[in-house]
């Protein structure tokens, strides 16, 4: 009995462990006076200390900024836009030109210690829109499918 107690207790641990490993606050790509922004839906996300977005299939970073970590700099409030600078960041990849159809992923760390993350994809069909997407581990071998043909995306 005290063996089968002592395994799932292991397993809860680790269970617990690797879930902290993920995103705990969900963001959405939303287009704010025509600009490519980061939101957390219902309330604001708030301040956040780094953010970097990248394309899914090839794990390439496509922008990301963080502060210097030695005060915990606040980088900007609601909303966040793609290729923003913010006052006392430091751009660690300057923001790259999107391409339609391409899956990109958000994700950094907020206020609180919070981690935050979602995963979008830029399509035009007559009007140029977002869609959320589901984040996808990058460690299995599942990609979504592009609506279109990934081309850069018009300012």
């Amino acid at each position: 009995m005290m063996g089968r107690t002592t395994a799932i207790l292991s397993t809860l641990a680790l269970a617990t462990a690797l879930s902290s490993c993920k995103p705990s606050t969900l963001v959405h790509a939303r287009f704010v006076e025509g600009r490519l922004a980061f939101v957390k839906p219902g309330r604001p996300l708030g301040c956040i200390y780094a953010i970097a977005v990248l394309e899914q299939a090839t794990r390439r970073t496509v922008w990301e900024i963080k502060d210097d970590y030695s005060d915990r700099k606040c980088l900007g409030e609601d909303p966040h836009f793609y290729g923003g600078s913010y006052i006392g960041s430091k751009t660690s990849v300057a923001p790259a030109k999107l391409r339609l159809g391409t899956v990109y992923e958000v994700h950094g760390t907020a206020e609180g210690s919070k981690y935050f993350g979602g995963a979008f994809r830029i399509v035009h069909d007559g009007i140029y829109r977002i869609e959320d997407l589901p984040r996808v581990d990058p460690r299995r071998s599942v990609t979504v499918p592009a609506s279109s043909t990934p081309r850069p995306v018009r300012p």
